[in-house]
C-alpha cells in the first residue's frame, strides 16, 4: 500500500479529487438551515450586547469609533500618543454614523454590524468541514460549535477588529484551499490575496498574514512553475490601497503622532532578555488558545503538525497545515515582542491576540475527531494534553509570582474565569485541569460513538453558551455600569438638572486618563491600591 493510501486509511481525510466532489451546502435544505442558524447566531450576539451602549475598551474602541466618525464626515478627535488603529474596521462600521448622530445609538449599530459579520463564522466553518469530507449534518452541528466559541463571540460585543478578524482569517484560509484544489482559479487567487490585504488593513496582526500570503505565492510560483498573476497583483495593489486608506485616519486623529511599537519589537528580537520575554509570553498565548477552546485548540495544533510533516498528505491539506502553523507562531511571537510590560497578568497570559486562529484549529480538531481511527485519536489527545501542560509550565516558569501579584482584570479572561468560577485571580493550573477534563470527557464520548457523539457536541455547546452568558452578565454588564457611573458629572447645573448626569465623551475620558498609552486591548483603567477593582477617572479628575 502506498504512503498516501496508508495516511488516508488512518485519518480518512479525503484526497484532493474528493474535495472537488464535496458540495459546500449538501442538499438544498441545509442552505435554509444554515440561514436560520446564522440568524440565531446574530440574535445570540445581539442579546449578549444589549446592555452595552458605550465603549468599554478605552482607547481601543474610541479609536475605531472616532475613525469611523471621520469616514462619515464628522470630526476626527485627538488620539495623539495612542496606538495607531487601522482604517478597515472603522470603514466597516461607518454606516453606524450615517444612520445616527447619537453616540450611544451609533455604538449599538456598530455592535449590530459586528453580529452580522461574526455570525458568518457558522457558514464558513460549515463550508470548510464539507471540503474536508464531513457530511452536512455533522458539519452544521460542528459549525455552530465553532461559531459559539467565546473567543469568537466575546469580542463581537465591542467595537474592535477582533469581532470580524476571525471570519476574515478563516475566509482567507478557505480561499487558499480552493485555489490549490481547483487548479487555475482566478476568483480564488484574487480572493485569497484580497482577504490577506483586508487583514492587513484591519490590525497589525494582519502584517503577519500578508507576509505569509506573500511567502505562499512565492512557493506556489516555484512549485507550479507559474506566477499567480491575479493573486500577486491583488496583493501588491491592495497593500498600496491599504496604506493610502490608513493615511486618512493617520493624518487627522494623530496630529502629534501615534505610539511607536517598533522599538519594543526590535529590542525583544535582538537581545537575550528580549527573546526570553518573547518566548515566555508566546507560551502564555498558546496556553490560552488551548484552554480557551476546551483543549481542542491543542488537538488542532497536533493534527496540523502531523499533516504538515507526515509523508503522503494531500497537497492542499499539507500547505494549509503549514500556513496555519506558521501564522499561529508568527502572530504569537510578533505580538509578544511588541507587548510592553504593564504590570498586569494579561501581559503574560492573553487570549485576544490568537483568537483569530481558534476557528481553523477547531475545524482541524473536529474533522479529525469525526474521521480518525480510535488509536490515533487517543495519541493526539495525549499530545494535546502534553502541549497544554508544557505551555502552562513555561508560562509559570517565566512569569513566576507575577501571575498572582500583578493586576488582574476578568475582562481579559472570560473563559478562564468561567472555568474556575473565580473573577479575582488567574488560577493557571485549575483552569488547565478543567479544560483538559472537558477534553477527556468529550474524547471518551466520541470514542464510544453513536448518539454519544451528539451528546459530546451538545455538552460543549452548552459550556460555550454558559461561558458567553456568564461573561456578558458577570463581567461586561457590571463593567459597563461601573464605567457609566464613573464617567458622569457628579454635580449638575440647577438651571438644567439633566446636565448633572451628562455622560462624558469616551474620547475625553481617554485624553484625561492617567499614564502612558496601554497595550491594544487593555482597558485604560488604574488599579485601586490594595485590590483588583479598577479605578476610572471622572471629569473632575478624582478617582471614582
Amino acid at each position: 500500500m502506498s504512503a498516501n493510501a496508508t495516511l488516508r486509511s488512518q485519518t480518512r481525510f479525503p484526497h484532493e479529487r474528493e474535495f472537488k466532489k464535496a458540495g459546500i451546502f449538501g442538499r438544498h435544505r441545509w442552505g435554509w438551515l444554515l440561514a436560520a442558524g446564522w440568524l440565531a447566531q446574530v440574535a445570540f450576539r445581539l442579546l449578549l450586547s444589549m446592555h452595552t451602549s458605550a465603549p468599554l475598551f478605552i482607547p481601543d474602541e474610541t479609536g475605531y469609533l472616532l475613525a469611523a466618525r471621520l469616514f462619515a464626515g464628522g470630526e476626527p478627535g485627538d488620539l495623539s500618543g495612542r496606538t495607531f488603529y487601522q482604517g478597515a474596521y472603522a470603514l466597516l462600521i461607518t454606516p453606524a454614523f450615517w444612520l445616527s448622530d447619537d453616540p450611544a445609538t451609533s455604538h449599538r449599530i456598530a455592535l449590530g454590524i459586528n453580529a452580522l459579520i461574526s455570525s458568518a463564522m457558522l457558514i464558513l466553518a460549515h463550508a470548510s468541514l464539507r471540503r474536508l469530507g464531513i457530511s452536512s449534518g455533522p458539519a452544521c452541528l460542528a459549525g455552530h460549535l465553532i461559531a459559539l466559541l467565546p473567543l469568537v463571540v466575546y469580542y463581537a460585543g465591542f467595537a474592535l477588529t477582533d469581532a470580524v478578524l476571525p471570519v476574515v482569517v478563516l475566509a482567507w484560509l478557505f480561499a487558499i484551499h480552493e485555489m490549490l484544489s481547483r487548479g487555475n482559479s482566478r476568483a480564488y487567487e484574487t480572493a485569497a490575496s484580497g482577504l490577506a490585504v483586508l487583514a492587513l488593513s484591519l490590525h497589525p496582526r494582519g502584517y503577519v498574514i500578508a507576509v505569509v500570503q506573500a511567502a505562499f505565492l512565492c512557493v506556489f510560483a516555484v512549485r507550479r512553475s507559474r506566477i499567480p498573476r491575479y493573486a500577486t497583483g491583488t496583493l501588491l495593489i491592495g497593500a498600496f490601497a491599504a496604506w493610502a486608506m490608513n493615511g486618512l485616519p493617520a493624518a487627522r486623529p494623530y496630529p502629534h503622532g501615534a505610539l511607536p511599537l517598533g522599538d519594543h519589537l526590535l529590542t525583544r528580537l535582538t537581545t537575550l532578555d528580549g527573546l526570553a520575554w518573547t518566548f515566555g509570553l508566546s507560551a502564555g498565548k498558546l496556553w490560552y488558545l488551548s484552554v480557551g477552546t476546551w483543549g481542542l485548540g491543542g488537538v488542532g495544533l497536533i493534527v496540523l503538525a502531523t499533516l504538515a510533516f507526515r509523508r503522503g498528505t494531500a497537497e492542499p491539506l499539507r500547505v494549509l497545515a503549514v500556513i496555519v502553523l506558521v501564522t499561529v507562531a508568527g502572530i504569537a511571537l510578533a505580538t509578544s515582542a511588541a507587548t510592553p510590560d504593564e504590570g498586569t497578568v494579561a501581559t503574560f497570559v492573553y487570549g485576544r491576540h490568537l483568537a483569530c486562529m481558534a476557528a481553523p484549529l477547531m475545524i482541524a480538531a473536529l474533522a479529525f475527531a469525526l474521521r480518525a481511527r480510535p488509536d490515533l485519536q487517543l495519541r493526539t489527545v495525549l499530545g494535546a494534553v502534553l502541549l497544554t501542560c508544557l505551555t502552562a509550565a513555561g508560562t509559570q516558569l517565566y512569569a513566576g509570582e507575577r501571575l498572582w501579584t500583578a493586576s488582574f482584570g476578568p475582562f481579559d479572561f472570560p473563559e478562564i474565569s468561567f472555568l474556575v468560577a473565580d473573577r479575582s485571580n488567574l488560577r493557571l493550573w485549575s483552569a488547565t485541569y478543567a479544560a483538559l477534563l472537558l477534553l477527556a470527557l468529550a474524547a471518551l464520548l466520541v470514542r464510544l460513538g453513536g448518539k454519544l457523539r451528539l451528546i459530546a457536541a451538545a455538552g460543549i455547546m452548552a459550556v460555550e453558551v454558559a461561558a458567553c452568558l456568564t461573561a456578558a452578565t458577570q463581567i461586561v454588564r457590571p463593567w459597563s455600569e461601573q464605567l457609566t457611573n464613573a464617567t458622569t458629572l457628579s454635580r449638575g447645573d440647577a438651571r438644567h438638572p439633566a446636565v448633572g448626569r451628562r455622560p462624558v465623551a469616551a474620547a475625553e475620558l481617554a485624553r484625561r486618563a492617567e499614564g502612558p498609552a496601554r497595550r491594544d486591548g487593555e482597558p485604560h483603567l488604574r488599579r485601586r491600591p490594595g485590590g483588583v477593582a479598577p479605578v476610572v477617572e471622572t471629569t473632575e479628575g478624582s478617582p471614582a
